[in-house]
């Protein structure tokens, strides 16, 4: 095939369209190029093509002999031989014996190697691995910037890790850097409640229940902060997780639980109370959501059944 020994690339489609003109220049007319004749075909020309490369070193023995050469040089100072090494090399040496259409492919190196009992190194292919993203916090930026403004980007790179490229960036928006962080601790500091009269209702509840010693959790300050939204009138207020959770930061004084873990025999105790009592009364007592209280008691059975269980694990003797 003419085009592969000039370097181009031949596809399917041209080698079909190339069979049909050639049949009926021959006048085969019955003769279709179908994919199963291309397969074929394609299978043959790889066979011959390995069967030129292999014979190609009895006519160009000159050539086989200097790139032997190099070989045992590079065995005598033990260094891995490449196979793109030797194909470099193969070309240069062609190009001094003025060969001209010599091409050293892939094949052919390897029955070089073949023939010449070579072991050559193929070069590892470099898998691109994204670098994991950092996020440094503005306070940290600041003082890399005034460190590389001392003493220079590179050093700074080399004291805090960080590439010299984001490094110039950051000196680059250091004025922007210095606002943001004046603009945050202003926020912060004048930061006006929304409502301010629910807060302090909120707050003397929940020093009330310390005083008192009940535990709260945030669901119970949840409950307490929409039943004052009530009481209010504050329609806007949803009493929201994130809102509570916020609310019981700044009230760190309090001791507010996030969850109250309870054992079964207390949660009988008080699943009988709110049976005889009302709900409502064994929430106030025991500081615990009236939805808490009707789950319990929705599954006061399976809670004395489980009791049960560990009282009878505990009264059975131990069998060695």
């Amino acid at each position: 095939m003419k085009e592969e020994e000039n370097g181009k690339d031949v596809t399917l489609h041209k080698i079909s369209s190339e069979a049909k003109c050639m049949a009926k220049e021959m006048g085969f007319d019955g003769f279709t190029g179908s994919a199963r004749w291309l397969a074929r075909f394609r299978e043959r020309s790889q066979r011959d093509c390995k069967e030129q490369i292999g014979s190609c070193g009895a006519k160009l023995p000159e050539l086989e002999n200097k790139l032997m050469e190099w070989v045992q040089k590079q065995q005598k100072k033990r260094e891995a031989i490449e196979l793109s090494a030797m194909r470099t090399q193969a070309e240069h040496i062609a190009g001094e014996m003025k060969i001209a259409n010599f091409r050293p492919t892939f094949l052919w190196l390897t029955e070089f190697s073949s023939r010449n009992n070579i072991k050559y190194k193929t070069k590892p292919v470099k898998v691109s691995s994204k670098q994991e993203r950092h996020r440094y916090k503005n306070e940290f930026k600041l003082t890399v910037v005034e460190c590389a403004e001392e003493i220079g980007n590179r050093p700074a790179e080399k004291k805090y890790g960080i590439n010299e490229s984001l490094i110039r960036r950051w000196r680059k928006r250091k004025e922007g850097l210095k606002d943001f962080l004046e603009k945050k601790q202003v926020a912060g500091s004048s930061r006006k409640r929304v409502w301010p009269e629910l807060d302090c209702m909120l707050m003397a509840w929940l020093q009330k229940q310390q005083e008192d010693g009940n535990m709260v959790c945030l669901s119970d300050v949840q409950a307490e902060a929409i039943r004052l939204a009530k009481l209010m009138n504050i329609q806007r207020c949803k009493g929201g997780m994130t809102w509570v959770e916020r609310f019981v930061q700044q009230a760190q004084s309090l001791c507010v639980k996030k969850r109250a873990s309870y054992q079964d025999n207390t949660k009988l105790s008080i699943i009988n109370y709110a049976e005889k009592f009302g709900r409502p009364a064994a929430s106030r007592k025991y500081g615990i959501t009236v939805n808490h209280l009707g789950e319990w008691c929705r599954n006061k059975e399976f809670i004395r059944q489980k009791l049960e269980c560990k009282r009878n694990k505990h009264s059975d003797p131990k069998t060695n």
